[in-house]
């Protein structure tokens, strides 16, 4: 066993970062360039919710019948498979001739890239030490920022220019790259590996059976709540009840970005400062104020609605860094891929429920105009506030590194 010198443990994390991305920016490229599918496939409404539920649905699927065997495998050779995989299906996307192929493309993404996750933070927890991951977590989770800032812009810009189909094959192209740059920054992690293959009965147990795992998981689910019940609707209800320009969303976007960006690696050198259960409860208390200001918001001044919303980007989006540094360090080494595959698919089930409860709490009046998003509002609240007494319950793992030379 060794450990990776200073150097090549910053070339690994920027590698997952290049991962991280790549998939964070494929999923948020669907949504951006919507307008163009539907005049493309004169897609019914029945058919956008198909199309964007595809990659969700099956990530979250592909994400639990992961947890059963993705700890078998030595976790550079399960980054790679993956990751090829993505590069495949969405090359597929940007190939798709008609709407049932690309409705295909997008759930063959959602098998690949909805593991991506796991595995990318089950590399952290075995390749870095317990007081660096924080750092590491921060960098990599400022990817979605960062595709909002350069990646779906510039994707936008090509569909404009060429087509819908010529973002998806930059994505799939730059994603082959990072595959390039895994061969040779990624070390072989198989310490985890047992001799003995675990029975889906045991693994079942394994996971379900801990309740550092359970508290992870219910956690979870709570995050989702705390946020994408509001994030749902964000946009729709910016344009309707703040009377907020369309044409200046992409702007709002780019601000809020470039401040998430730049914050949220902060936030991880924090946790690893101050320890991932502090920094979640400061994090969290601080993302009430913007929760309670956007959901509560009138027709503003331009000025005030980007400050609200880039405060409610930095707040809400930072939690997630010291969760996924706790997460990570919550299983033992020879179980974190599945715990954290396991996470994920809760994850994306989390989402679609937090989703349907906001739908079912709002209604829309005859003016267009959305009623009971400060009731969506308190419901984010009171998750955040579970969260910063849930967050403690975690116990972490802190194990020291174990490669394995390749």
């Amino acid at each position: 066993m060794t450990n990776l010198n200073p150097k090549n443990e910053q070339r690994l994390v920027w590698t997952l970062v290049g991962v991280h991305l790549s998939f964070m920016s494929d999923t948020s490229m669907v949504v951006a360039i919507l307008p163009q599918l539907m005049r493309v496939f004169d897609l019914s409404p029945l058919k956008i919710s198909l199309l964007i539920s595809a990659y969700t649905v099956s990530a979250g699927c592909s994400g639990l019948l992961a947890s059963f065997f993705l700890d078998r495998f030595d976790r550079k050779k399960a980054l790679l498979f993956f990751l090829g995989g993505f590069v495949a299906s969405t090359a597929f996307t940007a190939l798709a001739p008609n709407f049932d192929l690309l409705l295909v493309a997008r759930a063959c993404t959602g098998i690949f890239g909805g593991v991506l996750t796991a595995i990318n933070f089950s590399i952290v927890g075995d390749a870095l030490p317990f007081e660096r991951r924080g750092a590491a977590s921060g960098k990599i989770l400022s990817a979605f920022p960062i595709s909002s800032v350069l990646t779906v812009p510039g994707g936008l810009l090509l569909a404009n220019v060429f087509s819908w189909r010529a973002p998806f094959m930059m994505f799939s192209g730059f994603a082959a790259v990072v595959w390039l740059i895994a061969m040779g920054t990624v070390p072989s992690l198989g310490a985890h590996i047992k001799d003995e293959a675990i029975s889906v009965l045991k693994k079942t147990k394994a996971l379900l059976g801990n309740r550092n795992h359970l508290h992870c998981y219910g956690m979870m689910v709570l995050q989702m709540f705390a946020g994408f019940s509001v994030i749902a609707f964000f946009n729709p209800y910016l344009v309707a009840n703040v009377q907020f320009s369309e044409k200046d969303i992409p702007l709002m976007y780019f601000i809020g970005g470039l401040f998430t960006s730049a914050m949220t690696p902060y936030v991880g050198k924090l946790v690893d400062r101050h320890g991932s259960t502090r920094i979640y409860r400061v994090v969290a208390l601080v993302s009430l104020i913007p929760i309670y200001l956007y959901t509560n918001l009138t027709p503003s001044s331009f000025i005030w609605v980007i400050f609200i919303t880039t405060l409610f980007m930095v707040f809400v989006s930072g939690r997630m860094v010291p969760f996924m540094a706790a997460a990570t360090s919550a299983a033992s080494m020879e179980s974190r891929g599945s715990h954290l595959s396991f996470l994920g698919a809760i994850q994306q089930i989390s989402v679609a429920c937090a989703a349907s409860v906001s739908g079912w709490i709002l209604t829309e009046t005859a003016e267009g105009l959305y009623e009971g998003f400060d009731v969506v509002g308190y419901v984010a609240i009171t998750a955040s506030v579970l969260c910063m007494m849930a967050v403690a319950t975690i116990r972490k793992h802190e194990d020291t590194p174990a490669l394995k030379a390749s």
